[in-house]
């Protein structure tokens, strides 16, 4: 065990320092010099994922530490309820995920390479990593461009996937039946489109989550149950 763990170590050490010594290479092809590289929306997106990883990485370390905080509250908080401290302690703020580096370095695609090959990606990119910054709606609008400025684009029915999962899904906000019925309508409305994309890996999926939006519809209104069983 002591042998495959420190194999397992080196393994994580090495792929480490691939990823910093790649990170920096990448870089410098931010400065001035860089400027003269052929392909350099392509190192770009390489450089982005650098930065998506680096920030997942950050994160973990954040949590990490945020599970420490909070042990120490509920510690503190059961001697504030037992009234052996005067002031109650303050819960940590949980961790958010911080993608500004790699959001910024997408900007930089869609406004060096507007029509190249990765400015889907990147506009793609942009709107997935502000929906995991909790800006629900900026992202939303991003995704909807992505449809109107790369319909033939392979990230136009994920597009349609991630539109289509917001008025899927529960949310705290939407609790009256009418809105409901109404976002279910409009998630219809999308993962129908998904299905004009016959070789997208999503195709499945929406399919089956069409289904599944019939079904509720149908809970709600019996006039849907012929739509949820073909």
């Amino acid at each position: 065990k002591v042998y495959y763990d420190n194999q397992v170590n080196k393994a994580r050490a090495e792929e480490e320092s691939y990823r910093v010594k790649g990170l920096s290479i990448s870089e410098n092809f931010l400065s001035e010099k860089g400027m003269k590289i052929k392909d350099r929306d392509r190192v770009y997106i390489r450089l982005a994922e650098y930065y998506i990883e680096e920030a997942d990485m950050q994160y973990d370390t954040e949590v990490d530490l945020y599970d420490e905080k909070y042990d120490e509250y509920e510690r503190q908080y059961a001697l504030f309820s037992a009234g052996e401290l005067e002031e109650e302690p303050t819960i940590p703020e949980f961790p958010q995920f911080d993608y500004s580096k790699p959001i910024e370095i997408y900007d930089r695609i869609l406004t060096e390479y507007p029509a190249g090959d990765f400015s889907d990606d990147a506009l793609y990119g942009k709107a997935w990593l502000l929906e995991e910054m909790n800006q629900g709606e900026e992202s939303r609008r991003i995704y909807q461009e992505v449809i109107d400025k790369y319909p033939d684009s392979h990230f136009a029915p994920e597009s349609y996937i991630q539109l289509a999962e917001y008025f899927f899904a529960p949310r705290d906000d939407k609790m009256d039946e009418e809105q409901i019925t109404v976002e279910l309508q409009k998630a219809i409305q999308l993962y129908k489109k998904v299905l004009r994309y016959k070789d997208s890996k999503r195709y499945d999926e929406a399919l089956y989550k069409l289904g599944w939006s019939y079904y509720k519809l149908a809970a709600r209104d019996p006039n849907y149950y012929d739509d949820a069983i073909t």
